[in-house]
């Protein structure tokens, strides 16, 4: 028997649709149409295509690729334990082009943030900056805070700054008397005085007792000045598990002129920040928890001034949270922890696609809808996709990013398009259109930056040439 062909001819062709029975679908969509998209940049108009090619643009040895950002035109690469400059990105590169800048980086996936022209690196066991020069800790340059002013010889005086969890250092002011030679700090059991200062001279004339945390004078400082400090003693004093609190973090967000940091294993449900403008400061009050610590922070993204925080799944606690500035006289800038009142938990990541607060659920992707003076509803965003979606490989570990005007979901070897300028009524909301593709290996990053799109296997980079 000779079969009969078949001839679909689509019209304004929206997608696949893996939810239906082939026979059932919308002839504006696809039961099987893999590797194309429309591609909106066409010269020609809005054109169905196949996807981009791809090529390789270099290869690294030592490890899974755990890492890319752009920095001032070069590549920072997380490679297995080690970070490389990439130099000359993203042309393909020589020997001389990479260069190693360390070698004992934390083997799992890393996060970036640049303030102030600077790269912040974050990977579960460093917190890095570089500055397109030096790489280094930031707690070998940490603020030092002035913790207590005005203080007398005896103690009292005036609560200024914070500790810092990044640095084992703090200083003392105090107004000096003319006779006391005994000088307490505001901390006992210290490590040691680093520096001493009596009228903006430095001084080595004393004793210290670290258990009282006191220095003696051997001769005692002059009387202060119009109520101005005139003695200064810089110590330390280091606190277990203080600097742990952000090295160990995963993931670090820019908000509100700070950065926002979480994934820390000990604390599962907390969330700390930087100061104003400082991210070398982090105070040890600056932290919320949200919910309990039952269930981890899986992610966070920032949406009309608000940061949203969504944890993991758990039938008993809640799954969703929301940050909003407030200034309050007496300390600053807070951000008071809300709760929000959707209870389907983040199972993957979320992102802000094109102010659309989205994440992954184990239902698939889910979008938030209303603001913090309404009840926030849920909306369904994948129907049409979920049955390849929820079940690809590594679902737990998909990656989200925002390229061409689409989210780009991957999963090991698939990529789903969600597109927000198509579209259609669902059940419970309107969903996007979606397109698929399949490449012929697993990857384990996508990267956007001027118009292409990057992406990496185990150990290979590649892009998406743009194709406008």
């Amino acid at each position: 028997m000779t079969a009969t062909p078949l001839k679909r001819v689509y019209s304004n062709f929206r997608g696949v649709d893996f939810a239906n029975d082939p026979s059932i679908v919308d002839l504006s969509r696809s039961p099987d149409a893999l590797n194309v998209w429309k591609n909106y940049g066409d010269t020609q108009g809005r054109c169905i295509e196949t996807r981009p090619g791809y090529r390789l643009l270099n290869q690294f040895e030592g490890g899974h690729i755990n890492g890319l950002h752009i920095y001032n035109s070069k590549a920072i690469v997380h490679v297995g334990t080690y970070l490389y400059l990439w130099t000359n990105f993203p042309s393909e590169p020589t020997i001389e082009d990479i260069i190693t800048l360390k070698s004992d980086m934390n083997n799992v996936r890393s996060s970036y943030s640049i303030f102030e022209d600077k790269l912040y690196i974050l990977d579960g066991l460093n917190y890095l900056v570089y500055d397109g020069t030096t790489l280094q800790n930031v707690s070998t340059n940490a603020y030092v805070p002035t913790t207590t002013i005005a203080r007398s010889p005896s103690g009292g005086g005036e609560m200024y700054e914070d500790i810092n969890v990044l640095s084992e250092y703090r200083i003392n002011t105090f107004l000096g008397d003319g006779t006391s030679i005994d000088y307490y700090l505001d901390a006992q059991l210290i490590n040691s005085v680093s520096e001493v200062k009596v009228n903006d001279v430095v001084t080595n004339d004393y004793t210290v007792d670290t258990y009282a945390g006191k220095i003696t004078f051997n001769t005692a400082p002059a009387q202060a000045v119009n109520g101005v400090d005139n003695v200064y003693i810089k110590f330390r004093k280091a606190i277990e598990g203080y600097a742990d609190r952000i090295n160990s973090c995963t993931k670090m967000l820019n908000f509100d002129n700070r950065i926002f940091y979480t994934g820390n294993t000990t604390f599962k449900n907390a969330l700390f920040h930087c100061s104003l403008n400082n991210p070398a400061y982090i105070s040890d009050l600056d932290y919320y928890q949200d919910g309990t610590d039952e269930s981890a922070i899986k992610d966070f993204c920032v949406g009309n001034n608000i940061l949203w925080v969504l944890k993991e799944p758990n039938q008993q606690n809640e799954t969703i949270f929301y940050h909003t500035p407030l200034d309050i006289s007496s300390y600053g800038k807070v951000y008071p922890m809300q709760q929000g009142n959707v209870s389907t938990g983040c199972y993957s990541c979320a992102i802000n696609y094109s102010d659309d607060i989205v994440f992954l659920s184990k239902q698939g992707l889910e979008g938030i809808t209303g603001n913090i003076n309404q009840e926030q509803l849920l909306t369904h965003r994948s129907s049409l996709v979920d049955a390849k979606l929820i079940n690809s490989n590594n679902y737990a570990f998909a990656q989200m990013t925002e390229w061409q005007g689409y989210l780009l979901i991957l999963a090991d070897s698939k990529i789903f398009l969600g597109d927000m300028r198509q579209l259609y009524q669902g059940v419970n909301g309107y969903e996007y259109e979606w397109y698929f593709w399949e490449l012929n290996q697993n990857i384990s990053l996508l990267k956007e930056y001027k118009g292409n799109l990057y992406i990496r296997n185990w150990k290979r980079f590649y892009f998406y040439c743009r194709r406008n």
